[in-house]
């Protein structure tokens, strides 16, 4: 089975968002320097480790991917008040978060979409 379009723009999708996330850090290096977290860089470094085992077929990945996807939206409602106190400092960097989160949503929307799951499911095989 041929690789399903969702999976294909979920893919670009998702390393849209690297891209998006890469220049958000630039930002917050040049304007807000104190700001700028090690972990933000491995955290990116992990979603591209996932990414592409997604695009290799690897159903682990994508269910780890939306175990971590789950876990930071809660996290995001946690620290919802520090979110809107970062906001009054630096609301673009925001921007870009909220840009990210959304590319992130859709593509796992993709990625459980029917033709995408089955084509994550691992073969069958008939007995004679």
């Amino acid at each position: 089975m041929t690789k399903p379009d969702f999976v294909k723009k979920a893919e670009k999708l998702l390393y849209f968002s690297v891209g998006v996330s890469v220049v958000a850090g630039i930002i917050i290096a040049i304007q807000l320097p104190g700001m700028l977290r090690i972990e933000g860089v491995i955290v990116e470094i992990i979603m591209l480790s996932l990414f592409y085992s997604i695009g290799e077929k690897r159903n682990w990945a994508r269910i780890a991917f939306l175990v971590l996807f789950v876990t930071g939206i809660i996290g995001i409602l946690v620290l919802i008040r520090q979110y809107i106190i970062f906001w009054t400092i630096a609301p673009h960097i925001v921007i870009f978060g909220i840009i990210i989160l959304i590319m992130r949503a859709i593509a796992l929307v993709f990625l459980f979409q029917k033709t995408s799951s089955e084509w994550f499911s691992p073969k069958k095989i008939s007995k004679p």
